[in-house]
C-alpha cells in the first residue's frame, strides 16, 4: 500500500471520528471546504522532505543555513544575532503554529473568539485573573532603547510573520482548518503572553481562603501542628549554612498579623480553578570530585503538563558569540534551558505563595468608593472585551483598588465578592525577557550571576555547571518578603496599607549555592531555604522527592552518566518508603485474614518502586488514599478545608507520645484509619487483579499526553511506563518529564543527551509528530551535536534549508 493511500485513510477515519465524537457541531467547518483536495485536511498528510530548500525571500539580512539532523531537529547556522532570532520565529511558526496561537488564546482569555460560547467561562475567569494585564507589563518592557528588542524581539516577531502572511489555506495547520479560522500576525502582547501562560502554571497556587477557613475551625494552635511552614527532616534546596542575607523585617511571632481578616464562612464559595500542584520538576549537578572519569554532570527534567505537541521546541543556534543548544518556548526568541560552549543550566519552579487577597471597606452602599487609612479612594475601571463567536461580544467591567484587582465583584451571594487579589506576577519587577537574551552570552559563573538578577517570573531554582568544573544553584526571580513564616497565609484586611505584602526579597540575599563541599546541588520543588534563613519563604512545596534526591547523591559514589540517566528515570517513591516503614509495623497481623496477609507480605518485601506491571503499587496507591481520608473525615467535616498531608499525618502517628492529650481523640481516629484503609485497600486491589491482566500500574496510573486543544484523536493514552508523582520519574494524569537532559563537561570536551517527549512537528500526520515518544517512555537519550559548523551534519541529514540564498 502506498504512503499516499495510507495518508488517505488515516485522514478519513480521522475526519468521520472527529465530525461525530471530537469537535462541537458549533465550531465544524465546512465538510466541502474541510474534505476539498486542494485546501482541506488532505494537504497536511506528510510529506517527504526535500534534501535542499532555498528560501530566497525570508527577510535575513546574510544567508542562514538550517540543517535538520536525522532526528528532525534544527541546527540554525546564522551570520548575526538579528537573523538567527528572525530563522528561529519562522521555524516556530512552520512547525509549531497553532501551539502558538492556541497557547496566546488560552493564557489571555480568548479562547471563545474560536470556541464560541462554551469557552467564555474559562476566559472570564482569565481575564479576571489579571492575565492579560500582566501581559502588557511584560511587553512594557519592550521598547526602542531595549538592546535585545531590537535584535531579538523584532527580529522573531518579523520571522514569524514572514511565514504567517505567505501562508495559503491548503498549508494551514489541521487544527486551524478544524476549528475554521485564520491565524493573526505575531506580536510583543502575544509573546509576552507565552511567557505569561507559564507564570500563571507556576505561581497562580494558593490556600489563603481555605487557609483561613481551616484556622478559624482549629484555632491558631493546632492549626499551626497540623499545618506547619517548615518540615526539619526535608532537606532544603539551600541549607541554612549557605544562605545568607539581613532581614528587611524582624520577627513578630507566630500569631495573628494586624492586618489579617476574619473570615466565617462555611462551605463552598466561588473561587478560581488552580494549576495542579507538585508537578515534579528536578535539577541537579554534580561536580568533577565527585564523578568516575572527572566530568562534570548537569541533569533537569522540568514536569509541566504533558501535551501533544510537546511544550518545548528543542534546536541548535549558532552566532556570532553564541553556540547553544537547548530547548524553546514556540513563541518566543530565546532557549530557556539547555548548554553553550562555557556553561549549561536547568530549571525547578520555587513553589512560593505569590498571592494574596485583601478584604475591601466600602464607602458607599454601591460599592465605588472604599476607605483606606481613613482617606476615600475611588474604584478604578478595566473593561475587558470578550470575543465569542457566533454571538455579541461579552464586556466585563473588572473593578481595580490599591490593593489589586476584585475579580469576585460581581459574583453576588460569595463574601470573596468583597475582596481584591494582588498576585506579584501581574506586575513584574524586571525584564524576564532581557535575562534570558543576556545568560546566553554569559561565558563564565560570575556573567551568569549578573544575569539571572534581571529574571523576574517565574521565580526558579536554577542550577549551574561550566567547564571549569564550577557548580552552582541560584533561586532567581522577585520572591515576596514575608515577616514570618505565616505572614501571607491567610486572607487580609484592605482597611490600611500596612497590611499590604508589596516587597520582595533584596536580589543580593537571594538563597544560592557555589561549589558546596557535597559536591553537589540539586533540588526537587522543596522547601527553598532552612529555618534559620532571614526571609521566610511561606509556600506549597514538595514533600519527597528532594529528600530522596538528595539521599541519592550524598552517598553515591563513581557516578557517571548511566547514573544520571537512571536517576532521572527512577520510579522509586520516598513516600511509600516513609509510609510502609511507619505504618505496616502497626498493623496486627495475628488475626488478618489470609487476603490481607497476602498484600501485607508483598509490601513488606517491596522495593516501593512504581514500575508498570507493580500490583503493590497499586495496593499502596489505594490504601495511603483511603488511610488520609479515614484520617481526618471526622475532624474536617465542612466543605472547602484544607486537610493535612501524608507527611505530617504520618508524623502524628510515629511520634504520638508528643501529641497532647487533648488531641488524642484525633490520634486514635488516625490509628485506627490505618487497618480499616488496608482492609479496603485489599478488596480494591483483588478486585482490580482479577479484572487486569499484567501491566497493573500502568492500566491504574492511566497517564496520558492530551493535544494541546484536548482533540482526542492527536493525544496518546494509557503510556506504558512506570513513575508515580512522588517519584523522580514523576509520571501522573498528564504531568510529567516535559523533556529530560543532561550536559557533560570534561575539559573542553562537552556532551548533550536529550530525550522529549513528542517531536519537533506540530501536524498529527507527519512522523515528527511523536517521534520521540517511545524513546521517553523507554528513558532512552540521543546525543545531539554542538559543533559550530553544519559540514557533519549533512551527510545523515533528513533536510535543509539554505535562507537568503536565490
Amino acid at each position: 500500500m502506498s504512503k499516499l493511500l495510507k495518508t488517505g485513510l488515516w485522514a478519513a477515519g480521522l475526519v468521520i471520528y472527529l465530525l461525530f465524537c471530537s469537535i462541537s457541531w458549533q465550531v465544524l467547518p465546512a465538510p466541502g471546504v474541510f474534505m476539498s483536495p486542494n485546501e482541506g485536511f488532505w494537504q497536511n498528510a506528510p510529506m517527504q522532505s526535500s534534501p535542499a530548500t532555498n528560501l530566497p525571500n525570508v527577510p535575513v539580512s546574510k544567508e542562514v543555513d538550517v540543517v535538520f539532523d536525522k532526528s528532525g531537529t534544527p541546527h540554525i547556522f546564522a551570520q548575526t544575532a538579528e537573523d538567527a532570532a528572525l530563522v528561529l520565529g519562522y521555524l516556530h511558526a512552520r512547525d509549531r503554529l497553532f501551539q502558538m496561537d492556541f497557547s496566546y488564546r488560552a493564557a489571555t482569555g480568548r479562547l471563545s473568539e474560536i470556541l464560541g460560547i462554551r469557552s467564555l467561562e474559562y476566559d472570564l475567569e482569565m481575564r479576571r485573573k489579571g492575565m492579560g494585564m500582566m501581559a502588557e507589563n511584560i511587553a512594557a518592557f519592550w521598547n526602542e532603547d531595549a538592546d535585545h528588542y531590537h535584535t531579538h524581539i523584532l527580529p522573531y516577531i518579523k520571522g514569524v510573520n514572514h511565514y504567517i502572511k505567505n501562508l495559503n489555506r491548503r498549508d494551514y495547520p489541521i487544527e486551524f482548518k478544524l476549528l475554521d479560522y485564520r491565524p493573526e500576525e505575531w506580536d510583543e502582547f502575544k509573546m509576552a503572553s507565552v511567557v505569561a501562560f507559564l507564570n500563571h502554571q507556576l505561581t497562580f497556587r494558593h490556600e489563603d481562603i481555605a487557609a483561613t477557613q481551616t484556622r478559624e475551625l482549629l484555632g491558631e494552635e493546632m492549626f499551626e501542628r497540623l499545618f506547619p511552614a517548615f518540615y526539619e527532616n526535608i532537606p532544603p534546596v539551600v541549607p541554612d549554612k549557605a544562605a545568607s542575607g539581613d532581614a528587611l523585617f524582624g520577627s513578630v511571632g507566630k500569631h495573628r498579623h494586624p492586618g489579617e481578616s476574619n473570615f466565617s464562612y462555611k462551605g463552598l464559595h466561588r473561587q478560581f480553578i488552580q494549576p495542579s500542584s507538585f508537578l515534579g520538576s528536578n535539577n541537579w549537578v554534580v561536580s568533577p570530585k565527585r564523578t568516575e572519569d572527572g566530568s562534570l554532570y548537569l541533569a533537569n527534567d522540568p514536569h509541566l503538563p504533558l501535551t501533544l505537541p510537546s511544550i518545548w521546541y528543542e534546536c541548535h543556534m549558532v552566532s556570532p558569540g553564541s553556540n547553544q543548544y537547548g530547548f524553546s518556548l514556540p513563541g518566543i526568541p530565546v532557549l530557556y534551558i539547555g548548554i553553550n560552549e562555557h556553561f549549561a543550566l536547568g530549571t525547578t519552579n520555587v513553589g512560593m505563595d505569590y498571592l494574596d487577597y485583601y478584604e475591601i471597606h466600602w464607602e458607599d452602599e454601591e460599592r465605588k468608593s472604599y476607605v483606606v487609612d481613613d482617606e476615600v479612594q475611588k474604584v478604578e475601571w478595566r473593561e475587558e472585551r470578550i470575543g465569542v463567536r457566533g454571538r455579541e461580544d461579552y464586556v466585563d467591567s473588572m473593578a481595580v483598588t490599591l490593593f489589586g484587582q476584585m475579580p469576585f465583584y460581581h459574583d453576588a451571594g460569595t463574601p470573596m465578592r468583597n475582596y481584591a487579589m494582588r498576585w506579584t506576577a501581574t506586575m513584574p519587577a524586571k525584564d524576564h525577557m532581557k535575562a534570558l537574551v543576556k545568560k546566553q552570552y554569559a561565558k563564565n559563573i560570575d556573567d551568569f550571576q549578573q544575569a539571572v538578577k534581571e529574571f523576574s517570573g517565574p521565580p526558579q531554582n536554577i542550577v549551574y555547571g561550566d567547564k571549569d568544573g564550577n557548580i552552582g544553584l541560584f533561586v532567581v526571580g522577585s520572591l515576596p518578603d514575608r515577616r514570618d513564616a505565616m505572614d501571607g497565609r491567610f486572607l487580609r484586611d484592605g482597611s490600611t496599607m500596612g497590611s499590604l505584602l508589596d516587597t520582595t526579597i533584596p536580589r543580593d540575599s537571594m538563597p544560592k549555592l557555589i561549589n558546596p563541599a557535597s559536591g553537589f546541588v540539586a533540588s526537587a520543588n522543596q522547601q527553598t531555604a532552612g529555618a534559620n534563613f532571614p526571609y521566610p519563604m511561606l509556600g506549597n512545596y514538595n514533600l519527597d522527592r528532594g529528600t530522596y534526591l538528595s539521599h541519592y547523591l550524598d552517598t553515591a559514589s563513581n557516578i557517571d552518566l548511566e547514573h544520571m540517566k537512571r536517576l532521572q528515570n527512577d520510579n522509586r517513591s520516598q513516600k511509600a518508603i516513609e509510609i510502609c516503614s511507619g505504618l505496616l509495623p502497626l498493623l496486627d497481623t495475628t488475626n488478618m485474614p489470609p487476603a490481607e496477609i497476602r498484600y501485607f507480605e508483598l509490601l513488606a518485601s517491596w522495593d516501593h518502586t512504581f514500575e508498570p506491571n507493580s500490583i503493590e503499587a497499586v495496593f499502596f496507591k489505594i490504601w495511603q488514599r483511603d488511610w488520609l481520608r479515614r484520617s481526618w473525615d471526622k475532624v474536617f467535616t465542612e466543605v472547602g478545608l484544607l486537610r493535612p498531608n501524608w507527611k505530617t499525618t504520618l508524623s502524628l502517628i510515629v511520634n504520638s507520645d508528643s501529641v497532647p492529650e487533648e488531641e488524642e481523640e484525633i490520634l486514635t481516629e488516625l490509628k485506627g484509619a490505618i487497618a480499616e484503609a488496608f482492609s479496603h485497600a485489599t478488596t480494591k486491589t483483588a478486585e482490580w487483579e482479577e479484572k487486569n491482566d499484567g501491566d497493573y500500574w500502568v492500566k491504574f496510573r492511566n497517564s496520558y499526553i492530551q493535544h494541546i486543544a484536548r482533540i482526542e484523536a492527536f493525544g496518546e493514552y494509557e503510556l506504558h511506563t512506570g513513575g508515580t508523582r512522588s517519584a523522580l520519574n514523576s509520571i501522573f494524569d498528564d504531568k510529567g518529564p516535559s523533556l529530560r537532559m543532561i550536559a557533560q563537561f570534561n575539559g573542553e570536551e562537552r556532551r548533550f543527551f536529550t530525550s522529549l517527549p513528542g517531536g519537533r512537528s506540530g501536524n498529527p500526520g507527519n512522523r515528527l509528530y511523536d517521534s520521540g515518544l517511545k524513546d521517553w517512555l523507554d528513558g532512552n537519550y540521543q546525543e545531539v551535536y554542538l559543533g559550530d559548523s553544519p559540514d557533519p551534519l549533512l551527510e545523515n541529514a533528513s533536510g535543509r534549508l539554505i535562507i537568503g540564498r536565490d
